[in-house]
């Protein structure tokens, strides 16, 4: 059963409170049998933290940083979850965590990205999934900060230089190009961002995605390489 993360709705008394506290699963062991689900709060999922500074030098440490504690987080909650599973306790696909409707970034989805990859996700087709969900993931913070900003299909940038330009970031040479925002997966794509975009901070560090952790750096490398290329 896939995991999901949704907006808690009640009392976070409700359910198990995940925390980085010593003891934590110690202590879940000990109160299972009342498990109901569990409970992230907004600052321990680092939802206040916008993932770009002012620069491309700014927003890598910030990415840096919140992938440190994505991965903690991640290997906690895969810890809770054996024991979870080792009990055969019911109601654990959902985490419920707080004010998602204000959130800054979309670490929630990286968080359930991570546990269907390793829960859900045999070895078969589980590159093909990284690579969805990780463009999914790039395609959700272009949306939540309005990067490109397509107006009358035009970006932001061609807007600026009055250029008469409106196939978005897509080269004339491209077998997907279409007006817009381009919701094709495809990594290398996603991951490019224009010269001015990564002037006033909206870059993607390949190297700081959460997801991206369980494949080569040198593959997500040579696929960014291959689009400067226009292959």
């Amino acid at each position: 059963m896939n995991f999901e993360i949704i907006e808690s709705q009640l009392d976070e008394k409700q359910y198990f409170v995940v925390s980085f506290n010593k003891g934590i699963v110690k202590s879940f062991k000990q109160s299972a049998i009342n498990f109901r689900g569990f409970f992230i709060s907004y600052d321990t999922l680092n939802l206040g933290q916008k993932l770009y500074g002012h620069s491309k030098k700014e927003s890598t440490l910030i990415q840096k940083r919140n992938c440190r504690k994505i991965l903690k987080l991640y290997k906690l909650l895969s810890r809770l979850y054996r024991e979870v599973r080792k009990q055969k306790l019911e109601n654990y696909n959902t985490i419920y965590v707080e004010k998602l409707s204000v959130k800054k970034n979309n670490n929630d989805f990286l968080l359930q990205s991570l546990l269907n990859l390793k829960f859900n996700c045999g070895n078969d087709g589980k590159l093909e999934k990284i690579i969805s969900f990780s463009c999914d993931f790039l395609s959700k913070e272009n949306f939540l900060n309005n990067m490109c900003d397509f107006k009358d299909n035009k970006c932001i940038d061609c807007r600026r230089r009055n250029i008469d330009r409106s196939i978005g970031c897509c080269q004339t040479n491209c077998k997907f190009t279409h007006t817009g925002v381009c919701e094709v997966k495809n990594i290398s794509c996603k991951l490019y961002m224009c010269d001015y975009l990564e002037s006033i901070g909206y870059y993607f560090s390949s190297q700081h995605l959460p997801i991206l952790k369980n494949i080569s750096l040198q593959y997500i490398d040579l696929c960014v390489f291959a689009c400067y290329l226009n292959l």
